[in-house]
């Protein structure tokens, strides 16, 4: 994630990382995720991980204990995941 990422992160409300695989094997995206926690836990954002894939992740410990979403419960209906995000952030959930 490029420094102006960073930035946009470091004023953003809400983060969804999208959680894979390949995600975690990613130096930037792990970095990129040690930050949202961070915001996350101080309250200064909410963060709704969503994981892509039914495949079993080796997410951080730092990771492991917050609530995901699953992307591949909603059958490819990318509408039907959005209205759930959409759901959590404005606390229907």
């Amino acid at each position: 994630m490029a420094q102006g990422n960073f930035d946009q992160l470091s004023v953003a409300a809400i983060a969804v990382p999208l959680l894979s695989k390949a995600y975690f094997e990613s130096g930037n995206c792990e970095h990129e995720a040690r930050e949202i926690v961070a915001a996350n836990d101080s309250k200064k954002l909410l963060m709704i991980p969503v994981k892509l894939y039914p495949e079993k992740l080796d997410a951080p410990a730092w990771l492991k204990d917050i609530q995901q979403e699953r992307a591949f419960s909603f059958a490819n209906d990318a509408d039907a995941l959005a209205q759930r995000l959409v759901e959590l952030v404005k606390g229907d959930a």
